[in-house]
């Protein structure tokens, strides 16, 4: 009886370990070598904080990548970081210095405004296409954001110095083993020819461009098509890439987002992440081994108890099973 009290007793300390280990695989993870050196070192440690200063961070808020029905327009934008000058200029025309927002009259078509500001430590740029057209129907400026309107996947058409898409983002649903078809048009809305180049960023995996690389003339039109395929054992998850538009010296980056998903619910349960076995399951397989054992074990007491109520012991159970007789 006391031999088996301390097996017992061993085999729970055993487990209890297990479990503090488990659990603090768990909560840790990869983190245990930065943690021992931390417990390690018990002296205090200096440690010297340098902020760099920076240039100018600049934010234009007006005006947006879209078309305006008037022509005056309204130049809004944020700076950071201290400033010495700030200055604009309309399609790299005459450079205007400014110190505040202000407006500013522009002709029909597409423009681009670059907004600069200096310091001491340099100088930032940044740009931004519109169009104006009085024939398209007004549009509220963007400044306060409050809005909502829209679901949020809704695309819509964005201009890159003189082209014109006809989506700022793409999104796409396929299950496994499965392909689908989207596009994306473009349009020249300048006045010369361009040579344009899409690249497939992040997505190579599943995503085919139809043209890479082309010429439009002015006015001219085409529509690339992109070709979507996953694979039988492509893992569920949402894959994000990007499609770079280049133009003339200019680029933009579209969204491109993939969502994989279970073709069925049964897909989705069964679905189990491929990982080795952790502590959490050796803990399992610890304490199913000492529930046996210790079931084993009150067996092995019933039968003793049951001999000293003269009914049988284990050699009768052990000769009882036997399916011959000694002679």
């Amino acid at each position: 009886m006391k031999k088996r009290v301390i097996f017992i007793i061993i085999i729970l300390i055993l487990v209890g370990i297990m479990v503090g280990r488990g659990i603090n695989e768990i909560l840790v993870g990869e983190d245990k070598d930065l943690q021992g050196e931390l417990a390690e070192s018990s002296q205090q440690q200096d440690i010297s904080i340098v902020v760099f200063p920076a240039v100018p961070i600049i934010t234009i808020v007006s005006p947006e990548n879209k078309t305006y029905s008037e022509t005056t327009v309204l130049l809004n934008y944020t700076i950071k970081n201290e400033i010495d000058t700030v200055w604009y200029n309309l399609d790299n025309l005459e450079n205007i210095t400014i110190d505040s927002p202000k407006e500013f009259s522009v002709s029909e078509g597409v423009h681009t405004l670059y907004l600069y500001a200096n310091n001491t430590y340099g100088t930032s740029v940044e740009n931004v296409s519109f169009t104006v057209s009085k024939e398209a129907p007004p549009q509220n400026g963007g400044g306060n954001g409050g809005g909502g309107n829209g679901g949020g996947r809704r695309t819509q058409p964005i201009i890159i110095k003189d082209i014109s898409l006809d989506k700022d983002k793409i999104e796409i649903s396929l299950n496994r083993n499965a392909t689908e078809e989207d596009s994306i048009t473009i349009t020249n809305i300048g006045d010369s020819k361009l040579n344009i180049s899409l690249q497939n960023l992040g997505l190579e995996e599943f995503l085919k461009i139809s043209e890479t690389s082309f010429e439009l003339d002015a006015g001219e039109t085409k529509t690339i098509i992109l070709e979507f395929a996953t694979k039988e054992d492509t893992p569920l998850d949402l894959y994000v890439g990007s499609l770079l538009v280049k133009t003339e010296g200019i680029e933009k980056e579209i969204p491109v987002i993939l969502e994989v998903k279970a073709g069925s619910l049964i897909e989705e349960i069964i679905e189990i992440p491929k990982k080795p076995l952790n502590m959490v399951v050796i803990m399992v397989i610890v304490v199913i081994v000492v529930l046996i054992v210790l079931s084993k074990s009150g067996e092995a007491g019933a039968l003793r108890q049951t001999k000293r109520h003269g009914k049988f012991s284990w050699p009768e159970v052990i000769k009882f099973n036997l399916p011959f007789r000694r002679t």
